[in-house]
């Protein structure tokens, strides 16, 4: 993960029958990660904080107009979206101008929502990247590692510290240390747990990969756009996004800490506990990042789930005749699925009203015995240039690959179930006792050329892991279990006994 925020991930791959790609995120280091963004003119350093009221007005703070207009706080804010690209020549009324200065023209430019603010404290001072704070808390407990960071400094009369007396929990030895201690000590530290806790090695091996690449520790602080932090009105007052207090009060406290300019701001104690104060507020933040984006109402799962158009549920059968990538679907479904394109064709061949043709395709869903709406189904299968109605067909929780295939459509069943290949069971995790796919009709043509290489059980016989066979689609089990019940239901000549013992040696 980039630093501690959302971030958008648009990936192309090049379509290869050679190679399978993947895609990882990584820890950023965070120090270098904004250097070079404020080379590249995609962030800049927050100033002092003045207060939320000031630092609303103010160009450079956590609510800069760098980061975009918002129209609730910027009386002008679309005038800026037409401009040069030194800036000199403003709003919509100059849009294609040439600028004298720049000698680029006036076009509208868009708001980026990936520019950066950072909060950076002095070389002396370090934090935790708060993903990796998420990866120590698992190997030595969220409890242990708070008594870690949280200093407990006794100080004398005389302003010196003084070592504490109290006996220590013998499972917590570096209890109060401070996180600067805490940095020093790192490799110590994390060994002891790991000694300790041998069965969470793999926390322990992460959290040493990334110290050596520099991330574990850093002096920034990453403050997202703020049009990723929204205004709202609240019984008719102007609020910001919770988070909002978190930024700025981690601005306020990162200033505290590089403050050195007056022997009390230099007291040790003081600096640790800001120091803790830095790190509780930023784990804020990150946890309510994760919360908005995670879960089943999370934000991910909220912008690809709800309800759609064109698509059906049915409980699947099977059917020994059909191919892998080949379905056949329930006529009531069908109807469902091609509601808009049935009432359009019904409409232009009948010359009848929109509502004439909806009311007509709306009883034949229910009756299913009209035989004009039948035809229009039958010839759309057939007439297809993929051969039957492109389709996707899912079944939650969609957890492997083969859990959403790319199939056609190539007949109509007279029931309410659908029927699919035995082939794709496995790869579905599917059986036969009541189980219902989700079914999603494809119209787009670039979009059924792209599901057609990388969601077809016919790419699939081939294992992406290690480029064998991939048994989940040998049809060999189902086979065997059914010419074995076969067998011994019924009365068989011999010739056709013959023939069940060679289909059984085949397989």
């Amino acid at each position: 993960m980039e630093e501690m925020i959302p971030i958008k991930i648009n990936v192309t791959y090049p379509m290869s029958e050679e190679f399978y790609y993947e895609t990882y995120l990584e820890r950023s280091q965070m120090d270098e990660k904004r250097i070079q963004r404020i080379k590249e003119g995609k962030g800049f350093v927050l100033p002092k904080p003045q207060g939320i009221k000031k630092d609303i007005k103010n160009g450079g703070s956590i609510f800069s107009t760098m980061f975009g207009s918002n129209n609730i706080t910027d009386v002008d804010s679309f005038n800026g979206r037409y401009r040069c690209k030194c800036g000199r020549v403003r709003g919509s009324l100059y849009h294609g101008e040439w600028c004298d200065k720049c000698n680029t023209r006036v076009k509208f430019v868009g708001d980026d929502v990936t520019l950066r603010g950072y909060a950076v404290l002095k070389d002396a001072y370090w934090i935790i990247h708060p993903n990796i704070y998420k990866s120590i808390e698992y190997l030595i407990g969220a409890q242990r590692l708070d008594h870690i960071l949280n200093p407990e400094v006794n100080i004398d009369k005389n302003g010196n510290e003084v070592p504490i007396t109290k006996a220590m929990k013998a499972n917590e030895p570096f209890r109060g240390i401070g996180i600067m201690e805490f940095k020093n000590r790192f490799l110590e530290i994390i060994e002891f747990y790991k000694n300790k806790y041998p069965q969470k090695q793999i926390y322990y091996d992460d959290i040493l990969e990334q110290y050596e690449k520099g991330v574990v520790f850093t002096h920034t602080v990453s403050v997202f756009s703020s049009l990723l932090r929204p205004s709202k009105l609240d019984n008719g007052s102007l609020r910001y996004e919770d988070c909002n207090d978190q930024l700025y009060m981690l601005n306020k406290l990162v200033y505290a800490i590089n403050n050195d300019r007056i022997s009390i701001n230099r007291k040790k104690k003081e600096k640790l506990m800001l120091l803790y104060n830095v790190q509780e507020n930023y784990q804020v933040i990150y946890n309510k990042l994760k919360d908005i984006l995670a879960k089943k109402k999370g934000d991910v799962r909220s912008a690809i789930g709800g309800r759609y158009d064109f698509t059906e549920r049915s409980v699947i059968k099977q059917d020994v005749w059909l191919k892998c990538d080949e379905v056949k679907l329930p006529f009531h479904g069908l109807c469902e699925l091609l509601q808009q394109v049935i009432i359009n064709i019904l409409q232009k061949s009948l010359s009848i009203s929109y509502d004439s043709a909806y009311k007509r395709w709306y009883r034949a869903q229910i009756t299913g015995k009209d035989k004009i709406v039948w035809g229009i189904i039958e010839g759309l299968i057939k007439d297809s240039p993929y051969g039957g109605l492109p389709v996707l067909i899912n079944r939650n929780p969609t957890i492997e690959r083969g859990g959403i295939l790319y199939v056609k459509c190539v007949g109509i069943n007279d029931d309410f179930t659908m029927s699919v290949s035995l082939l794709i069971l496995k790869l579905m995790a599917a059986d036969f006792d009541g189980d219902t796919l989700t079914i999603m009709y494809l119209y787009n043509r670039d979009f059924i050329n792209v599901c057609r290489q990388v969601l077809n059980p016919r790419m699939m016989f081939i294992s992406a892991n290690d480029g064998k066979l991939d048994d989940r689609l040998l049809h060999s089990r189902d086979v065997i279990i059914n010419v074995n019940a076969m067998k011994n239901l019924y009365e068989y000549t011999q010739d056709e006994l013959d023939s069940i013992s060679k289909l059984q040696a085949m397989n």
